[in-house]
């Protein structure tokens, strides 16, 4: 039961990834950078929140950094 917990934890980001993947390639876009975008976008978090000691700056930065690589794969 554990591990199905798990796998599920595990599996919830790319989860939320391929239902916006599904939604955007509905109008047209491919992105096939999702996957480094999350792990990106979390390791900047990660930094942010560890270095400010604060949970609200560290996922400001990881929204941060989600929206400018999202910018760079549009451009």
């Amino acid at each position: 039961m554990e591990v199905l917990a798990g796998i599920i934890a595990a599996a919830t980001p790319l989860v939320y990834a391929t239902a916006g993947e599904t939604i955007s390639e509905k109008a047209g876009v491919v992105n096939l950078s999702l996957d480094g975008s999350i792990l990106l976008s979390a390791m900047v978090a990660f930094a942010a929140a560890f270095t400010t000691d604060s949970v609200i700056v560290g996922y400001a930065a990881g929204a941060a950094t989600s929206m400018v690589v999202a910018a760079l794969v549009a451009f």
